[in-house]
């Protein structure tokens, strides 16, 4: 069963509603070759309840009406002449409803099932990723980097004087602060950048194909924006930033995670309201310069050659 779940999570939605079109058929086949001594309604409900799990609520839906319509046909070919027409229809009916009363229930589950998901990885203060989210997403970002051999970075960010914004006036401010940052990163980074809240006012940003030389316009443009957001709301607060430049990607996403944390400590405790950046692998040292040859004068290769 754990198989057969991985294998249509791989699937297209389409591969999955004609796989699923498809196993109707071959079991109104065999309803048909078997007669009707024996029931086979109840094995139609296998595919449309694939469908209403994988696909959709609307796919679902024609998914019952094309199993009816096959259970029909199969049961009508294969009737007792005795019995009146409408017996069959009014059976199918039946049968439908009993599939679209199935598919809506699943449906329902489905998307309680999704939305849980979802508030699992969502930040419940700002809406934005949580760190489980973050980790998931990013390990799929280096995994990339990696592959195609594309440069990345990372930015870890603190709010400065946070605290106190709390203490002094409460925590309903503090967490517009959070909402505030949020939305005003979100609204200057790209679609493709990763953004998370990974504590309490840290921030986390994940930039894919994004060298050294972009870091520092990229975090720039960022810094500024907040800072001008948190002076109009008339927010006491700065923002400290470590940032890690890949050219390279690090064996492990942790690595790199605490690398930047590394580099945001390191601008808080040099006077905050900076931002601290490193390249890696570190740029080699030059070689030093080699020193001249000696070159022999006129006289002296004359004299040697005496």
């Amino acid at each position: 069963m754990k198989s057969l779940m991985e294998f249509l999570a791989r699937r297209s939605k389409t591969e999955i509603f004609l796989i699923s079109t498809g196993m109707l058929l071959l079991i109104g086949i065999f309803d048909f070759l078997t007669g009707p001594e024996l029931g086979f309604s109840i094995f139609y409900l296998l595919p449309i309840m694939v469908v209403a799990w994988f696909v959709s609520r609307r796919a679902a839906f024609y998914a019952s009406v094309i199993g009816a319509l096959v259970w029909l046909l199969a049961d009508f070919f294969s009737r007792e002449w005795f019995i009146p027409l409408w017996v069959y229809y009014w059976n199918a009916v039946l049968l439908l409803g009993v599939f679209l009363t199935l598919t809506h229930f699943i449906s329902v589950l489905r998307e309680a099932n999704e939305r849980e998901k979802e508030r699992a990885r969502t930040d419940y203060v700002t809406g934005i990723a949580n760190s489980r989210c973050f980790y998931e997403q990013a390990e799929m970002e280096l995994q990339k980097a990696r592959r195609y051999r594309h440069p990345l970075t990372i930015a870890y960010m603190d709010i400065d004087n946070f605290k106190e914004v709390n203490d002094q006036k409460g925590h309903a401010t503090g967490d517009r602060v959070l909402k505030g940052v949020s939305e005003t990163i979100r609204r200057h980074i790209r679609s493709v950048d990763l953004l998370a809240r990974i504590g309490g006012d840290e921030f986390v940003m994940l930039f894919p194909e994004t060298g050294p030389e972009e870091a520092p316009i990229v975090v720039k443009r960022v810094r500024s924006e907040l800072m001008k957001v948190a002076q109009a709301q008339g927010w006491p607060i700065t923002f400290s930033v470590g940032v890690l430049s890949c050219r390279e990607v690090p064996e492990s996403l942790q690595k790199m995670v605490s690398a930047a944390d590394r580099l945001m400590y390191q601008a808080k405790s040099s006077g905050k309201n900076t931002v601290c950046y490193e390249i890696f692998p570190a740029p080699k040292p030059a070689a030093p310069p080699l020193p001249p040859e000696p070159s022999l004068s006129l006289d002296s290769s004359l004299s040697g050659g005496s």
